[in-house]
This record gives C-alpha cells, sequence and structure tokens, in this order.
C-alpha cells in the first residue's frame, strides 16, 4: 500500500511540473490577452513613429568667411541646451555633426555655427536631429559636401 501510495504521490508530482512547464511564461501574451492588450495592439497594428514622415526638418548650408567654414543651420525641432542629455522632452532636442564619417559632437544652436578644420579636398557633412538623450530616433538628417581648397 505505501508503495503504490509513493507511486501515485510521484505520478502525481511529475504530473503537476509537467503541466507547470508547459504554462506561458509570466511576460508572454496568449490571443486572448493580445486581443484585449491595447499597447500590443498598439505596436502590431499602427505604423511605429519610423515608418511615418517626421513632422520636423532640417536645413544647411555652408560659407567659407575669412578662411573659416560654417554652417547655417534651420530646423522646427526646439534646439536645448537646458536639457541636453538629461530629459527626454518630445520635440526637443540637438543636431549630432559627422564629418567624414566621424561623430565631431553635438550643435546645441542654430545660429552660425564653425566647422572644425577639414582635410583638403572633398569633406562629407552629415547633420543628425537626435533627442536631448542622444537617439537619432527623429530620422531627419541633412547632407552636404564642402571642398576644402588646397
Amino acid at each position: 500500500m505505501n508503495e503504490l501510495f509513493l507511486t501515485m504521490l510521484s505520478l502525481s508530482l511529475i504530473a503537476l511540473i509537467s503541466v507547470g512547464c508547459s504554462t506561458k511564461e509570466p511576460n508572454s501574451t496568449n490571443s486572448a490577452e493580445t486581443a484585449a492588450s491595447p499597447v500590443h495592439q498598439q505596436s502590431e497594428h499602427q505604423p511605429e513613429a519610423e515608418s511615418e514622415e517626421s513632422q520636423y526638418t532640417l536645413d544647411a548650408t555652408a560659407y567659407k568667411e575669412n578662411d573659416r567654414y560654417f554652417l547655417n543651420i534651420e530646423t522646427n525641432l526646439n534646439i536645448s541646451k537646458e536639457n541636453y542629455g538629461i530629459k527626454a522632452v518630445e520635440g526637443e532636442g540637438h543636431i549630432h555633426l559627422y564629418i567624414n564619417g566621424s561623430l565631431i559632437g553635438p550643435i546645441q544652436e542654430t545660429s552660425a555655427y564653425p566647422l572644425p578644420m577639414m582635410k583638403k579636398g572633398t569633406n562629407e557633412i552629415k547633420l543628425v536631429l537626435a533627442t536631448n538623450k542622444h537617439a537619432e530616433s527623429y530620422k531627419v538628417s541633412k547632407e552636404l559636401s564642402i571642398e576644402v581648397e588646397e
């Protein structure tokens, strides 16, 4: 009788463990939860912001003055020094400056921006709108070439 009881108890535990292992993870969703979950519906059924055209614009022109090169920058993004790197605020940020593929630094104002020394010949300039936390998630950029005389 004890042997039968232990066998039944062992089988019951194995069954419970098997059922427990086959249930969903705490963070997974089943189809009933998926249909009722607004967060899941938003990420699955609504287009992501990345696929939409950005509401922000960026334009720039380069010019030379007294042997130095400058950028004139126009954007409707609110360029913020006070929240730079600190607080993410929608519609606010700075501009990442790349020269010849290397990140040179942030631009935190739209007034005439002096470019650092560039190599002789063609220099590729890329400007990218970035959030205060440095993400380039606005998906807006401007590229231009500057020919530096020898």
